[in-house]
């Protein structure tokens, strides 16, 4: 513009800036818009994966749930006297716990994987030994000044499991070198955790030796789902674990002190003492909520989780976060080249490739429950790779731009399924390739003047 003249060069560039300000406002509201069908494809990854779990909690149901084993106690009933603010004088039953002084548990683990419908679910049979002794229980641990207040004739040797249902018939009990028969415990009022499981009558303590050794030892097997947990219940615990399930998670408050995992199955061990859980070594059941015996089983319990290796719902929700960037991505690279060549492309075409990049996620989802997620990945991302390649043939109007789109995206793709695998390396990887890719753009564009959209010269 000179002494308010317009030039022709101005105004035939005026209407080309608003033209591609107005197209990538239009692109803006695209990749919005978009975001919804990539919202809704994620709601259902949610769906499918809680239809799993509601598999997973059906086959539980009828073979046996996520199994918690122990703490083994001795449970010691008595009758208490108390004098209420008023006077009145009743009489309490109730009980106190008292755990071993030593316990081994030696369990080996056999899983299998069980299918219903399209969902494979790991249930597992547990064959668990422990063995250890108590002592005489020591009424001054728990506060007890009257031993006459004891029921010693009711003392019984209990053993929580999580879900007795899952408890196979021949689990037997060898109290002192005698057999004792072990029987469904019976609903306890003030802690629920020692109303399921075993127990059997354990009587005669009333004249022991305090010092005396009181061994025992309990054989059982339990089938349980998908995860496999123990308590430690003597002043010394020691747990050997194996199984021939070779991709364990170790679960719980504590990890394994030894661990060896290879293709044939895992084995771990775990050393502990009394100092190190969240629960004592006697106590009286009013002392311990039911809540807060749950929170401290929760915190003390160790043992292994008999996952998937491969989580498919988990991979293609991942996948499902990187959708945006995708097509901002591809969207990006249409751009460049309308800059760069001098092509038109229409916003409903810019929303056609959209959309296949959203399908493509749809594709994953629905053919990983067939077939392996590998598998799946790659049908799903030759698919729309040929389909948006054919399609932008025409749009960019040659072979060479089309091929290199598909080009493009194959290295896109490409990069997305090494990013799922990585897992721990995912975030650094990712950060990098995009401080690449933004390097990238900003060289291919370095000579474009933005004021007037047209290459500057060389």
């Amino acid at each position: 513009m000179t002494g308010g003249v317009v030039t022709v060069e101005e105004s035939a560039s005026a209407p080309r800036r608003e033209s591609m300000f107005l197209k990538i406002m239009i692109l803006a509201f695209l990749m919005i818009a978009l975001l919804v069908p990539l919202a809704m494809i994620g709601n259902i990854v949610t769906e499918r994966r809680s239809l799993a779990r509601q598999v997973m909690d059906q086959i539980g149901a009828g073979w046996g749930s996520r199994q918690n084993i122990g703490p083994v106690v001795l449970s010691v009933p008595y009758r208490e006297t108390v004098v209420d603010g008023n006077g009145r004088v009743s009489t309490l039953d109730r009980t106190a716990r008292f755990l071993p002084e030593d316990l081994h548990i030696e369990t080996s683990v056999e899983p299998q994987v069980r299918r219903r419908s399209l969902y494979d679910v790991v249930v597992y049979t547990a064959h668990v030994t422990m063995t250890g002794y108590f002592k005489r229980p020591n009424l001054a641990l728990v506060r007890l000044d009257n031993p006459n207040c004891v029921l010693w004739d009711d003392v019984k040797l209990t053993l929580p499991v999580s879900d007795r249902k899952g408890i196979n018939p021949g689990a037997s009990l060898k109290w002192r070198d005698t057999a004792v028969e072990l029987s469904p415990a019976a609903p306890a009022i003030s802690a629920s955790l020692f109303g399921t499981g075993l127990e059997a009558p354990v009587s005669n303590l009333r004249e022991l030796d305090a010092d005396m050794k009181l061994p025992f030892e309990i054989n059982m097997d339990v089938k349980g789902t998908e995860w496999f947990q123990l308590q430690p219940a003597g002043k010394t615990t020691v747990a050997h674990l194996t199984s021939n399930w070779k991709d364990p998670s170790f679960m719980g408050g504590f990890l394994p002190d030894t661990r060896q995992i290879g293709n044939d199955g895992f084995e771990a061990t775990w050393r502990l003492t009394s100092l190190s859980r969240a629960y004592p070594q006697a106590w009286r059941d009013f002392e311990m909520s039911e809540n807060d015996q749950a929170v401290n089983l929760i915190k003390s319990g160790f043992g292994a989780s008999f996952i998937r290796p491969v989580d498919t719902y988990q991979q293609t929700e991942r996948s499902v976060k990187y959708g945006a960037l995708f097509i901002l991505l591809t969207f990006t690279t249409f751009v460049l080249v309308e800059l760069l060549q001098s092509v038109r492309v229409h916003p409903v075409q810019y929303l056609m490739v959209g959309a296949a990049l959203c399908l493509f996620y749809l594709l994953l989802l629905s053919l990983s429950e067939q077939v392996s997620f590998g598998l799946a990945y790659a049908i799903g991302a030759t698919a729309t790779i040929g389909i948006t390649t054919m399609y932008t043939v025409n749009v960019l109007g040659g072979v060479r731009q089309g091929l290199l789109t598909g080009v493009g995206l194959t290295t896109l793709y490409t990069f997305l399924y090494v990013l799922l695998q990585l897992e721990d390396y995912a975030l650094l990887t990712g950060s990098v390739a995009l401080f690449l890719i933004l390097g990238f753009v900003m060289f291919i564009t370095r000579r474009i003047n933005w004021y007037e959209l047209r290459r500057s010269p060389a």
